[in-house]
């Protein structure tokens, strides 16, 4: 029930699923995980962090537990442990997308921009039509101050999944760099209907 919930962005009724599954069966590791993942769904990213650290205490190579803490950890803005976090899972799944991306992040967080970029290039031949890599090469390429390519990155992810508010949002940033008002403004508009 609880991952039916996920599915349908119903993340506060799918973390109380979650909750009452953990009362009977307290080391459920599918409970935990997703518990985790619904955490993460309300923000609450410490409480996340802790619930993927308790799947990591009993199997410490589990590799969707160690993307949600790398993920858990850069939503915390605790981008070296991210970037620690990703060297481990990237071990395990060297080629593994998710974790690709969380790399990109963390590095982008750090001011490691140009790496950041290698990072969001290496998930893209790896899967061209991941939008989160799409993405992040945009954020790279806008901090490096390359905003056409930073433009088109946007525009690439924004085809991919519209429903990216954060898309649209920096989109309308890059435009802005650019000194493409009104496309700016329809971006910026775009970003406030998706709730950003």
């Amino acid at each position: 029930r609880g991952n039916a919930l996920l599915q349908l962005e119903r993340a506060e009724d799918a973390l109380k699923s979650y909750d009452q599954a953990l009362v009977h069966e307290p080391d459920n590791i599918s409970a935990l995980l997703g518990r985790g993942h619904a955490l993460r769904g309300v923000r609450r990213n410490d409480d996340a962090l802790a619930t993927y650290d308790q799947i990591l205490a009993v199997d410490a190579a589990h590799l969707d537990a160690l993307d949600g803490k790398c993920a858990a950890l850069n939503a915390l803005e605790r981008a070296s442990e991210a970037l620690a976090c990703c060297d481990i899972a990237g071990l395990l799944a060297p080629e593994r997308i998710s974790i690709l991306n969380a790399r990109c992040m963390a590095l982008q967080n750090l001011g490691r921009f140009d790496e950041a970029q290698t990072m969001a290039e290496r998930a893209l031949s790896i899967d061209p039509a991941n939008g989160a890599a799409h993405f992040n090469l945009g954020n790279a390429l806008f901090s490096l101050g390359c905003y056409e390519e930073a433009e088109a990155a946007y525009q690439k992810s924004i085809a991919l999944a519209p429903e990216v508010g954060n898309a649209h949002k920096n989109l309308g940033g890059t435009q802005l760099a650019l000194e493409q008002f009104d496309k700016a403004l329809s971006s910026f508009g775009r970003a406030i209907e998706l709730g950003v």
